[in-house]
């Protein structure tokens, strides 16, 4: 059954751009728009919104509500990631590895 699947025409971005190209030249709606991508961006948000919040979270997202813009997801977001300490005058003249010989 795989092998009777027929080889994909485009890889990468070169199907968008040719599919968006025609689409011009047809007078057609390309099959992927900005407003496709602005809901696709939306639900991982509001996916995301969700986990750290842990509560249910109904689309569409609102103007008003702070996960709405960058600033505010990067306020509102967990940052499990953030460094919280550092060394300061490292005084060692090898680096070691552990317990390996």
């Amino acid at each position: 059954m795989y092998a009777s699947i027929p080889d994909l025409t485009y890889t990468g971005h070169t199907g968008e751009i040719d599919d968006f190209y025609t689409a011009l030249e047809n007078g057609t709606r390309p099959m992927i728009i900005g407003e496709d991508g602005r809901k696709t961006v939306e639900l991982i948000t509001a996916i995301y919104k969700a986990g750290c919040r842990r509560e249910y979270v109904y689309l569409p997202l609102q103007a008003d509500d702070p996960w709405y813009t960058q600033k505010g997801i990067m306020e509102e977001a967990i940052h499990f990631y953030e460094k919280t300490g550092h060394v300061e005058n490292f005084k060692a003249e090898a680096i070691t590895l552990g317990n390996h010989k």
